[in-house]
């Protein structure tokens, strides 16, 4: 009875202890509205790759891995995209964490942005 007990205990702990990175994964990017702006056109409907530490965000974005930092806290995500000039987003992540939509800032413009992970999208119906 004791070895139960004490196995529960062991097992309860490592559930809490390991951690959960919900946004690490591959994301797709589309911005609104269509801008002019090459920096953000770069980067529309194109993947980025985020990893997820605690709240801490880094990864690459683009077929020219621009980096990219950020913060998770709760279901709030901010990002920083940085080339030739500061991008911010700030999002909400929905329930299951395989969406964030939000708004983007960039050299005085500003907008929507929604991106879906990777491995999320619905199920596609092949034939008829």
């Amino acid at each position: 009875m004791i070895r139960i007990v004490l196995a529960a205990i062991v097992l309860a702990g490592l559930e809490t202890t390991s951690p959960v990175h919900p946004v690490s994964g591959v994301w797709t990017f589309n911005f609104e509205p269509a801008m002019g702006d090459r920096f953000l056109q770069a980067f529309d409907n194109s993947e980025c790759k985020l990893k997820q530490d605690k709240t801490t965000l880094t990864g690459t974005c683009g077929s020219d891995k621009v980096p990219v930092m950020g913060a998770v806290k709760r279901n709030h995500v901010t990002l920083r995209i940085q080339s030739d000039a500061m991008a911010t987003l700030s999002a909400t992540l929905n329930r299951d964490a395989s969406r964030m939509d939000g708004t983007w800032q960039l050299r005085g413009q500003f907008g929507k942005f929604w991106a879906t992970k990777r491995g999320s999208e619905p199920p596609r119906l092949i034939g008829r």
